[in-house]
């Protein structure tokens, strides 16, 4: 009784204004009041624990919140996926009844959740797989035997997979997966399709304006003829950002036309300003007040090489003169 009062509350108070109903009108003019959210059929997770997962909110003294049917939408999409990623793959989570007031200015929420059955994860199996061991795969996953079943561990699984078998040349593998069992327990398949290894093609330097190709290349760790790898880009990345010459790198693996044995690597690098001027000023108790200026050349002559100038100008090297 005291809830439905304090729910009522700013109804009551909008009708004591002057205008009455008018008022209270302009007021919801951006939508319906939500009064109450109800959630029905809830067995694993509190009312409250769902009702954090959704857009839409019961107001508040002081606090009004409206109603949106497509942000409703979206939160019967939270909480299923929600349940979804706790092994619930069955869950249907639907709207019961929406009631409004005779003017439409208030609206009362009931949701139904259909949980079904939590899923659990019962056993994990490879199938396909030759150059990687079942122990080198199962080193690899999130996806845990008791735990209950979550898609989101499965995608991340594949995609480690996937990186492994690319670390070792095989960049043209490909990963699916599926869920058998019953009776709340499941088993999750890795069905992985291998394909042959790739080695390096041609590499490819684009985006450079003042900066030689052959200086890209050389901090690329793989070179035509190699086995790809995947950890070997990331490293060749980062060699290329450490040289300070660039903003912006990537490298991407293009299949080398007709033939799938062989990958060519196509460099994309953004290049940072060559030339830049800075100036400094402090003061220190040695040299008192000082001025710095720098001038740097990231790429002298467009040869990778770094020159830096620097002229320290201090105020004790001076001696200043009047006349009264």
């Amino acid at each position: 009784m005291k809830k439905s009062l304090l729910l009522l509350l700013p109804i009551l108070v909008s009708l004591m204004l002057p205008g009455g109903s008018q008022a209270a009108r302009r007021r919801v003019s951006g939508g319906p009041v939500v009064r109450e959210i109800e959630i029905v059929g809830l067995s694993n997770f509190s009312e409250k624990k769902i009702k954090s997962l959704m857009g839409t909110k019961e107001s508040r003294f002081l606090r009004t919140r409206r109603y949106r049917e497509s942000r409703l939408e979206q939160d019967l999409a939270s909480i299923t996926n929600f349940y979804r990623n706790n092994g619930f793959l069955k869950v249907q989570a639907k709207v019961d009844t929406i009631m409004y007031d005779e003017d439409h200015e208030n609206v009362w929420i009931r949701l139904r959740v259909d949980e079904g059955e939590q899923t659990i994860v019962g056993g994990v199996e490879f199938s396909g797989n030759s150059a990687l061991s079942d122990a080198d795969l199962r080193r690899l996953l999130s996806v845990r035997i008791g735990e209950p079943l979550d898609e989101r561990k499965i995608a991340a699984d594949k995609y480690a997979i996937y990186a492994k078998y690319a670390d070792i040349g095989y960049v043209y593998t490909r990963i699916s997966h599926g869920i058998l069992g019953s009776d709340g327990k499941a088993a999750v398949r890795y069905l992985i399709d291998e394909g042959e290894p790739a080695s390096v093609g041609s590499l490819v330097v684009k985006g450079n304006n003042r900066t030689r190709a052959q200086l890209i290349t050389r901090e690329v760790e793989l070179k035509p003829g190699q086995l790809f790898s995947r950890k070997k880009i990331i490293d060749s990345q980062q060699n290329l950002y450490d040289t300070g010459l660039f903003k912006d790198v990537d490298i991407e693996p293009v299949s080398a036309g007709t033939d799938s044995g062989k990958v060519d690597l196509v460099i994309r690098v953004k290049e940072r300003k060559m030339r830049e001027v800075s100036v400094a000023i402090g003061y220190g108790t040695r040299d008192e007040a000082r001025m710095t200026l720098g001038w740097l050349h990231r790429n002298l002559w467009n040869s990778g090489t770094e020159l830096q100038l620097r002229s320290i100008v201090a105020s004790k090297d001076f001696e200043w003169t009047g006349n009264h």
